[in-house]
């Protein structure tokens, strides 16, 4: 087996390097879990506005992320850093995807009124 193929290789070591990376991806064009799911709510006009914004950082992030494991396969000739980077980014889309929809709701604070 190729150093890049084991758990041992380098495929593998520089895979969850990689996929420790991803959540970066995602944290510059997004906000916080909980910032989605607390001011998600308000309204259906408001909540398609964040929904819109929610998605298009997902996107961003998702490309980022998935070149991220693309360029590691390329220099570990190794599946493993796009298998381990495609795994992080199934599971940072659902946490955001979870998050928006428990804000449905949010807090029921109308943050107009807050000082």
């Amino acid at each position: 087996m190729a150093d890049g193929e084991g758990i041992t290789g380098t495929g593998f070591g520089l895979g969850l390097l990689l996929a420790m990376e991803v959540p970066n991806c995602y944290s510059a064009p997004l906000p916080s879990k909980f910032t989605i799911a607390t001011f998600a709510g308000g309204g259906e006009e408001k909540l398609d506005h964040t929904k819109k914004w929610i998605r298009s950082g997902e996107l961003e992030g998702t490309i980022q992320a998935l070149l991220l494991g693309i360029g590691g396969t390329i220099v570990t000739k190794s599946p493993w850093p796009f298998l381990m980077v495609a795994g992080m980014v199934v599971w940072k889309l659902w946490s955001y995807e979870n998050a928006l929809s428990g804000g449905d709701d949010g807090l029921k604070i109308d943050m107009e009124k807050q000082v």
